[in-house]
C-alpha cells in the first residue's frame, strides 16, 4: 500500500452543479489518469477553503471564483492556485478559461448570420465573464452598423439558480420594448432559460419575436428550455485539462505564465430557440438539412439539387434571401466548424481532418480555413495547447 505522503492531493473550489464544472472536471481527471496519484477534496465555496488548507492541506488548488475580492484571497495565498474563471487582467492569478470577449463575437456572427437586425444582450456587471461577453458581442455588431439592446441586472444571488431577478417586471417591460424579431445573446445558458420561461408568461413566441441563444451548452438548462435553448460551446475539458496541467507545472517550482490562457469557443449549437430561418420555407429547410447532414461526405451542389428536385436559381435565391449566402457558401462554413471540432478535440492529422470534413484535399481544406478563420489549422489547433 502506498504511503500517504505519496499522493498529491489537489483541491477543488468549485460546485459541480452545472455543466461548466462537469465539463472542467472531466478535463482535470483525464490529465490526473496520467498522475496516478492525484487525490481530489473539494470545496463547494470560498469561505470552506480555509479549513481545507488547514486540515486537508492540499499541494494545489484550482479554482473557480469572480468576486474580485476572493480572487484576492486567492493571490495571497502560499499554495499554488490556478483559476478557471477569467477574472479582471488587474488580479494577478494564474488562469486558464475560455475567451469570453470571442465567445461575444462568435455570438453576434452567429445571429447576424441568421438574418437579425436587431439585437439585445442581457448580463450581469458585477461579473468579468459578463462584461467580457457584452463587449465582444456590441463590438462585433457596431462594425457591421448595429445597435445593442442592453439590459443589467445587479443581483444574481446563486449561480445555479436561475430565479434571481432584482424585478421581473423591469425585464419584462425590457422585453416588451425590444424590436421585434430581435436576436438576445444570455450571459449564460442560466439566464437564458430565466428568459425563456418569462417570453413563455408574456406569450412573446420564440423563435419568431425573440431569439434566445445561451452559452456553455450545458444540456440540462437548454433541454430544460421550451423551445430548447441555442448556445455557444465552451472547450470545457480541455480548459480542465489544461488547467490541471499549469497546476501540476507550478507545483513542480515553474513559474506561471504572466498572462491568462484564454481558449477560444468552439462553435454555436443551433436548437429551436434560434431556428427561425428553418421555419421560413419548407424547401430551403430540407436543403439545409441535408447540407448540415452529409455536409462530412464530398458532396457538391448537383447532390443537393437532385435530392430537392429544385433549379439551382431557386435554391440560390431562397438561400440568399433567408440566410444572406450562398448554398455552397453554408456548406463550407458547415465544414469548417466540424473541422474547428477535431482540431480541438483529437489529435488526427490535417489530412484526416480535411476528409472528415468533406474536403477534397488537404491543400483545399487550409486554403479555406484560412481564408475563413484567417489562419492555419495548426494554429488553430495550438491555440488548445498554448500551456505546452
Amino acid at each position: 500500500m502506498q504511503q500517504q505522503d505519496q499522493y498529491v492531493r489537489v483541491g477543488l473550489l468549485m460546485r459541480p452543479d452545472s455543466g461548466f464544472y462537469r465539463g472542467v472536471l472531466r478535463g482535470i481527471k483525464r490529465y490526473s489518469q496520467q498522475q496516478r496519484n492525484w487525490v481530489f477534496g473539494m470545496a463547494a465555496r470560498t469561505q470552506d477553503l480555509p479549513t481545507m488548507l488547514k486540515v486537508w492541506k492540499p499541494a494545489g488548488v484550482v479554482a473557480f471564483v469572480y468576486i474580485d475580492e476572493e480572487v484576492e484571497l486567492l493571490e495571497n495565498l502560499k499554495t499554488p492556485v490556478v483559476s478557471i474563471a477569467n477574472v479582471d487582467a488587474k488580479l494577478k492569478l494564474p488562469t486558464v478559461s475560455v475567451d469570453d470577449f470571442r465567445v461575444g463575437r462568435t455570438a453576434a456572427q452567429y445571429l447576424m448570420q441568421r438574418g437579425f437586425c436587431h439585437f439585445g444582450f442581457v448580463g450581469f456587471p458585477r461579473y468579468n465573464y459578463s462584461n467580457q461577453r457584452e463587449n465582444g458581442f456590441e463590438q462585433a455588431l457596431e462594425q457591421e452598423g448595429h445597435t445593442t439592446a442592453i439590459f443589467h441586472d445587479t443581483h444574481w444571488p446563486d449561480a445555479a439558480s436561475v430565479w434571481g431577478w432584482t424585478s421581473e417586471k423591469a425585464i419584462e417591460q425590457w422585453l416588451h420594448s425590444l424590436p421585434k424579431p430581435c436576436g438576445i445573446l444570455a450571459a449564460n445558458d442560466a439566464i437564458a432559460l430565466r428568459l425563456s420561461e418569462i417570453c413563455r408568461q408574456l406569450e412573446i413566441r420564440i423563435p419568431e419575436e425573440i431569439a434566445l441563444l445561451g452559452v456553455d451548452n450545458d444540456d440540462l438548462f437548454c433541454n430544460l428550455a421550451n423551445p430548447q435553448l441555442s448556445s455557444v460551446d465552451i472547450p470545457l475539458e480541455q480548459i480542465g485539462y489544461e488547467t490541471a496541467w499549469l497546476l501540476d507545472q507550478i507545483m513542480q517550482g515553474n513559474k506561471p505564465p504572466d498572462k491568462p490562457i484564454l481558449l477560444p469557443p468552439m462553435n454555436v449549437h443551433t436548437r429551436q430557440s434560434t431556428d427561425i430561418k428553418l421555419l421560413d420555407d419548407p424547401q430551403l429547410a430540407q436543403a439545409i438539412r441535408f447540407l448540415h447532414d452529409h455536409a462530412h461526405e464530398p458532396i457538391t451542389m448537383e447532390d443537393v439539387l437532385n435530392e430537392l428536385q429544385l433549379s439551382r436559381r431557386s435554391l440560390e435565391r431562397k438561400c440568399r434571401n433567408l440566410l444572406g449566402r450562398s448554398p455552397l457558401q453554408e456548406l463550407i462554413r458547415v465544414r469548417i466548424q466540424m473541422a474547428q471540432n477535431l482540431l480541438c478535440q483529437t489529435q488526427l492529422p490535417i489530412s484526416r481532418i480535411a476528409q472528415q470534413s468533406g474536403f477534397a484535399s488537404s491543400k483545399q481544406f487550409c486554403t479555406m480555413f484560412h481564408k475563413k478563420t484567417d489562419m492555419t489549422p495548426t494554429d488553430y489547433r495550438q491555440q488548445f495547447n498554448a500551456v505546452r
